[in-house]
């Protein structure tokens, strides 16, 4: 989606679509893709509620499908006796009960209960990027090989260092992550800004899309490559 972590939060169930589309392949045949069709009903560049459509193409490797994810996690509902109308991600407690079933607080809007929240979205990207070690961390076998208590507290001094170091190299990995690295990714793999700018729904000439985009142009296409000047 290239969402915002707000955005996914507020999906309802209604909002995401699956289907089959048409595709036509570089030998000129149609053949059918997988897609999902995402609808976002309102977000920060859309306050008037006008609604924006995404659309999402399966990729080859299941594992990372946006589509297959979704397919599975109705299942999950429809197991669950919860493929009822109401927020599309829901919440799970620690005791694997779902949506409306789930302790916690009750939500202010009564059509919003059992959902998650963009801090929600938030803390998950945090804990995958902790789970892959993107974000330094003392390891178990680090705090266990620590006989006293000054050696536990300079691994710990180590492991801040260690993390601010990694924070000043790169940029935080938060909620807003998988928005702004979808956007890099797309760019860097070759496709059009103004392609990228539409699926993101951003203006072309928005200072924070043009924020993503690379100010060095790759030697490859480098336009005093093609100028072929003669001595």
């Amino acid at each position: 989606m290239a969402a915002r972590a707000s955005e996914p939060a507020r999906l309802n169930l209604h909002d995401a679509k699956i289907t089959t589309v048409q595709i036509e392949d570089e030998d000129g045949r149609k053949r059918p893709h997988q897609a999902l069709i995402i609808k976002i009903r309102r977000s920060k560049a859309d306050q008037a509620a006008r609604g924006q459509e995404v659309r999402i193409l399966a990729p080859a490797d299941q594992e990372l499908c946006p589509i297959h994810a979704p397919r599975a996690w109705l299942d999950v509902l429809a197991d669950d006796g919860q493929l009822t109308p109401g927020p599309l991600l829901r919440h799970i407690d620690r005791h694997g009960n779902v949506g409306a079933k789930a302790a916690g607080r009750p939500p202010r809007d009564d059509r919003r209960r059992g959902g998650i929240t963009a801090d929600t979205v938030n803390d998950i990207i945090k804990t995958a990027a902790r789970a892959a070690q993107l974000t330094p961390a003392p390891t178990p076998e680090e705090r266990a090989a620590a006989p006293t208590a000054e050696e536990a507290n300079a691994i710990l001094k180590t492991w801040r260092t260690a993390r601010r170091a990694a924070r000043a190299a790169v940029r935080r990995i938060t909620g807003y992550s998988f928005r702004r690295g979808w956007i890099q990714q797309a760019l860097a793999a070759g496709n059009p800004p103004e392609t990228v700018a539409l699926h993101s729904r951003h203006s072309l000439r928005s200072t924070a899309f043009d924020a993503y985009r690379r100010k060095k142009v790759p030697w490859n296409q480098n336009p005093t490559r093609f100028l072929d000047l003669a001595a």
